[in-house]
This record gives C-alpha cells, structure tokens and sequence, in this order.
C-alpha cells in the first residue's frame, strides 16, 4: 500500500524543509512525492533536483514551463501518479510545510479500512490560527449578517485543507480542468455530487483534524488577511449557488 504525494512549488526555495523530507522517504517505503514546479524564477528546481537526487526511486519531479496556477499543477501531479502502477493512494497538501505525518497515515488508514470512503479531508488546526470571526469586526458583522455566512466559514475551512483519495476516484475529480484557481476544491465536491447525487457523495468523504507541527511560512498580516477574505467574500456572492451546493455536499 503505496500512497504518492503531490507537492505544487512556486518559488519555495526558503520555505522547503528538503532534509526533512529526505530523511522521511529515507525511512518510509510508504510515500512517493511528486514535485511540480511551476515555473519558478528562483532556486527551487535545484532544491527538488537534490531531493530527487538523494531518494531517486521516491520521488518524481515535473517541471511547466509556463506559470499554470496551484490547480493545474496539482492536476499534472495527480495525472502522473495515476500512471504508476505501484500507488494505491494519492494526496496533496495545502502548501510547503511541515505536517505531522502521523496525522497524514491516519488518513490513510480511514480510507483503507473502510471501504466505502474514497476521500479524506485534513482540516488544519493551526496554532495561535487566524479568526476571522474573532480579529476582524467587519467581516464579522458580515459573516453573521448575511444569508451564507456558515457556509463561507465551511468553504474557508475547506480551502486550507489536506485530501487523500483512492486512485481509482481520480480520474472523476481531476481529469478535467478546473474552472478556477481559488476554488478548485468546491469544484471537486460538485463533480462528486453531479455523478453520485448529493446523499451519496457524502457517503464517500470523511474529515480528519490535522495539527501542524511548525509552519515554515511566516503568517501574513492581520490587514493583508482582512483583504485576502474580503476578496473571497465578493467571490463567493457572486458564485453563491455554486458554493452553496458545495457546502452542503461536505456538511
């Protein structure tokens, strides 16, 4: 039971533990990492030229030529995985990070025991995390005032997770192109729930409670955050009935 493991890179080049994931693949005959480098400008691919140098039968590393987006880079990973013949699993993180892989093997120990479960969302539990409801006035007011507020806070937690899916549910989710880079994750859901109907979509997604064990990437500001989801807000109402689909498929 092999599981690989997409990484999407821009510029990561100071963000990247690359010993830490060595020393991990070194140890565990479990994992197989795919880097896609999306069309970095700086040393990121000699980075993952060294990762792939000390563990070359874990790992895989595709290199766009062309910025693509988080999406699009993620879709070429999964697509790879997919062609070998030794992974059972495929998942992807959030971001360059490091997570506490014990948490990641719980994952995928609830899609491997239970065989109705073909996707697993790590929500992060961050310490000293960001609270939108609780730091910032305004969207506060807003989340409580407008008809979607809950399902806003359910799409933000969401856009920050983890997934694990069987191989085999794959080619559903990622063969077509995403219609956006910022929500690409609701798309999923709703590509779910256009094939198997809404109540039996849910029966194939479980949630699982990461903690990070140290962020590498340094917390924007409480003003850029405020801007960031201020942004995602006007997003969302425009696209309320999409997303509004979305949130009750995860509930």
């Amino acid at each position: 039971m092999k599981t690989g493991i997409v990484f999407s890179c821009y510029n990561i080049e100071n963000k990247l533990d690359s010993s830490k994931l060595i020393q991990l693949l070194s140890n565990s005959e479990h994992y197989h990492f795919c880097f896609v480098n999306d069309c970095s400008n700086d040393n990121t691919n000699k980075i993952l030229n060294s990762i792939i140098q000390k563990v070359p039968h874990r790992t895989s590393i595709i290199n766009f030529e062309k910025k693509s987006g988080k999406s699009e880079s993620l879709r070429a990973g999964i697509s790879h995985l997919q062609k070998l013949s030794f992974i059972n699993y495929i998942g992807f993180f959030n971001d360059i990070i490091n997570y506490n892989f014990e948490s990641i093997e719980t994952m995928i120990e609830m899609l491997h025991s239970n065989e109705n479960t073909s996707i697993v969302f790590g929500l992060e539990k961050k310490p000293n995390s960001f609270n939108i409801k609780e730091k910032h006035a305004i969207l506060k007011l807003i989340l409580k005032r407008c008809p979607f507020g809950k399902e806003m806070e359910g799409y933000l937690k969401l856009k920050n997770s983890t997934m694990v899916f069987s191989k085999s549910i794959a080619p559903i989710l990622f063969d077509k192109k995403f219609l956006s880079n910022h929500f690409f994750y609701l798309e999923i859901l709703l590509r779910l729930k256009s094939i198997f109907g809404q109540n039996n979509s849910k029966k194939f997604i479980q949630t699982k409670e990461l903690k990070l064990v140290q962020p590498l990437v340094k917390p924007y500001s409480g003003l850029y955050q405020s801007i960031n989801y201020s942004f995602l807000l006007i997003f969302f109402c425009i696209n309320y009935r999409l997303f509004r689909n979305g949130y009750l498929l995860v509930r």
